[in-house]
């Protein structure tokens, strides 16, 4: 975030409830965020594998939950689903929304390329929830 430049007076990225896979043989980066932003909040994500991050040191970096890739049901479309839910794992409301935008999810990514509509709050970390 930020590679370009910024141009705006607030220059704002928030990550929340998304899926992050890295099967590199050499980890990487889910999220290089170059100096000058105004806000940066990174909640709620599901982590899997051994990438790290790049992160200004005022980032809202929370309730983010590291996994490895064989705690993934790989047979399931997709594959992004975890095989068990994580018992010590409940969802950080936070800031509910900026700029009139909800930072809750109402819909889930449904493999290959669809979404589906929540039927309730979320119950695990990451962007698949049923």
């Amino acid at each position: 975030f930020g590679a370009e430049g910024y141009r705006w007076s607030a220059n704002e990225i928030y990550l929340v409830h998304n899926t992050l896979i890295d099967d590199r043989a050499q980890p990487g980066v889910f999220l290089r965020v170059r100096p000058g932003a105004t806000t940066v909040r990174v909640v709620n994500n599901l982590l899997v594998g051994a990438a790290g991050w790049d992160l200004p040191r005022d980032a809202d970096l929370r309730n983010n939950i590291s996994v490895k890739s064989e705690a993934l049901d790989r047979s399931a479309a997709g594959g992004f689903r975890l095989k068990e839910k994580p018992t010590d794992w409940s969802p950080d409301a936070g800031q509910v929304a900026t700029h009139g935008q909800p930072l809750t999810p109402w819909r889930e990514y449904r493999h290959p390329r669809d979404t589906a509509a929540l039927d309730g709050a979320p119950v695990q970390p990451g962007a698949m929830q049923k």
